[in-house]
């Protein structure tokens, strides 16, 4: 009996310590269980929630339960590059912001004012608006700019949808456009391209509209030049690939034809877009611009009009204080 009695009492004791989950596991299971919600940014929200610094991870990554931004960098044509890997929650954290004064500002100071965790120039869609054909504009669901409209558009726009999925109509007329909008939820558009990829095709040089006055000279086609651009690689999955350029030290820029083949190889988007390069190329993570290529913090900067920026959608809960004893406790007594 007595026996049976020990065996019981070591049974019993294994059974507690194995149902007693240790801290590494208590702490494996709040970091895959985090206490909080993945809630949607209102339309018309302008300014974001503030970031938890907790999750910049690095200078090259952030990720909450919302959000991830992954960057990494390469080299190709004698020029420097950065590759942004992007995957959000919902679309809502896919937005657009449109400075008020014409000036614009420079890209840091609205990155900061909007606490976007990245943003990435737009298609400085005011620059000599009264010469250009083709403007279509808009943000946030809101006109903006629909003008000098001919038989014929000049400008690939890039639509946005409300699952945040990326088309493009190549150089489309106005009835064109309003058709598109009719028949899908648009969010927001951009002017400037041109497609560089529709569908997963790759698009070639665009067709001239005229001698002086063609897409592809108008963003340097064959020019050794920095590049932007904002791909969709899937699903609420986006890419930006920014190249140096002839002004940032050991970088002499890239062909557009050079700058494609760059895309390629850093992922299979289904779309590309080709956005304002140059010294107005502007791509800020944690408020900071980091396609400097070897330039100091204040070479370089250009004020720009407008960005496409992500934010947060995560909101955790409030970490409860621990409750304070109530009771007291009288010396000597019992």
């Amino acid at each position: 009996m007595r026996f049976l009695r020990y065996f019981f009492i070591i049974l019993l004791a294994a059974a507690l310590i194995w149902l007693v989950p240790s801290e590494k596991a208590l702490g494996e299971t709040a970091e895959e269980q985090p206490l909080g919600e993945i809630n949607p940014i209102p339309m018309d929200q302008a300014a974001m929630d503030p970031v938890d610094p907790q999750y910049y991870l690095s200078d090259t990554l952030y990720e909450d339960p919302s959000l991830r931004v992954e960057i990494s960098s390469g080299r190709a044509f004698d020029t420097d590059y950065l590759v942004l890997r992007i995957k959000i929650a919902d679309p809502s954290q896919l937005r657009s912001h449109v400075e008020k004064s014409s000036d614009g500002n420079y890209g840091d100071r609205i990155a900061s004012r909007l606490n976007a965790v990245l943003a990435i120039t737009g298609d400085t869609h005011r620059t000599n608006k009264d010469g250009v054909k083709g403007k279509y504009v808009i943000r946030q669901q809101k006109e903006i700019m629909v003008t000098n409209w001919k038989d014929k558009g000049y400008f690939d726009i890039l639509f946005i949808d409300s699952a945040g999925d990326l088309h493009v109509l190549k150089a489309p007329t106005r009835e064109e456009c309003d058709a598109f909008m009719e028949s899908h939820d648009v969010i927001n558009t951009f002017s400037f391209g041109p497609a560089l990829v529709v569908d997963g095709v790759v698009q070639g040089r665009p067709a001239d509209h005229s001698r002086r006055n063609d897409r592809a000279n108008g963003v340097g086609w064959d020019k050794r030049a920095q590049r932007l651009s904002f791909a969709q690689t899937g699903p609420l999955e986006y890419m930006v690939v920014v190249t140096g350029g002839p002004d940032n030290p050991k970088c002499k820029g890239m062909t557009m034809d050079e700058y494609i083949e760059v895309i390629l190889r850093e992922g299979s988007p289904s779309v590309v877009y080709n956005l304002d390069g140059g010294n107005s190329a502007w791509v800020v993570f944690n408020n900071q611009k980091i396609n400097l290529f070897g330039r100091s913090l204040t070479a370089g900067k250009r004020r720009i009009e407008d960005m496409i920026y992500f934010a947060s959608a995560w909101h955790a809960y409030p970490v409860a204080e621990p409750e304070e004893s109530t009771e007291s406790e009288e010396v000597g007594q019992p």
